[in-house]
């Protein structure tokens, strides 16, 4: 791993800690730095992080309107790489956006994606991973 990746991986991890600690504007600087080091190292997977984190924070904030743009994104390029568990986590998060924007439907929808996507993960763990490994997935299936 080279400095640039390391410190765009550090930006990241900031923060993800900062909006855990609810300090958003501290989080959302940490993932924008986050965010402009990856895109300039053409790092996928990084720009999926970076975006998918913004959109939570943006959510945490009560600001669908600009958590939707940030999910989308990381969603798009999470179908793009068929990461299943990055699809999950947008797809998840933008169905908490649109109920907070009173989108019901659309919350409905992505709710239900996600759902079917959870279960096929669990699926596959339960197939390839040994007995002892603890769950990688702590929310709850979705039942509608």
């Amino acid at each position: 791993m080279g400095d640039e990746e390391g410190l765009a991986i550090c930006y990241t991890n900031l923060g993800i800690c900062y909006g855990m600690l609810n300090e958003h504007q501290k989080a959302l600087r940490y993932l924008d730095t986050a965010y402009t080091r990856r895109k300039n190292q053409h790092s996928v997977n990084g720009l999926i992080a970076s975006a998918l984190y913004t959109g939570q924070v943006y959510s945490d904030m009560k600001k669908p309107d600009l958590a939707i743009p940030k999910l989308t994104e990381a969603l798009r390029l999470s179908e793009q790489l068929n990461d299943d568990g990055r699809v999950f986590d947008a797809t998840y998060s933008l169905g908490k956006a649109y109920f907070d924007q009173g989108i019901y439907a659309l919350a409905i929808q992505k709710y239900k994606t996600a759902n079917v996507l959870y279960l096929k993960i669990m699926h596959v763990e339960k197939v390839f991973r040994p007995p002892n490994w603890p769950n990688a997935f702590v929310k709850p299936p979705l039942r509608f």
